[in-house]
């Protein structure tokens, strides 16, 4: 991981930025975005263990001793899963909606 990724997951962790997957959020109506709180708990975990430095796989046992169900409503995690999260720029802060952007 990069520290600019590390640096988006404080962001993060602090300011609740805007989330947008199917493990956080229940439904996007008209482009607004909900957040659900037991999802947003489960994510703020998962950034949380690995900026202590928890490797995902210690992560992913963590969340399967605690009976945390995936997205798909799996009791197994799997770190690719868990590196999906940390990469998805949604969660980072780092998405651009429209993804066209003009630089002046």
């Amino acid at each position: 991981m990069t520290v600019s990724l590390r640096c988006g997951c404080a962001f993060f962790l602090e300011k609740l930025a805007i989330i947008k997957c199917r493990l956080s959020l229940p439904e996007s109506v008209a482009r607004h975005l909900i957040i659900d709180p037991a999802g947003a708990e489960v994510v703020k975990r998962i950034y949380r263990e690995y900026l202590e430095g928890g490797s995902l796989l210690q992560i992913a046992r963590g969340l399967e001793a605690d009976g945390i169900l995936t997205a798909a409503g799996k009791s197994k995690w799997r770190p690719e899963t868990l590196r999906k999260i940390l990469q998805n720029e949604k969660y980072i802060g780092d998405a651009l909606l429209q993804k066209i952007y003009t630089v002046d």
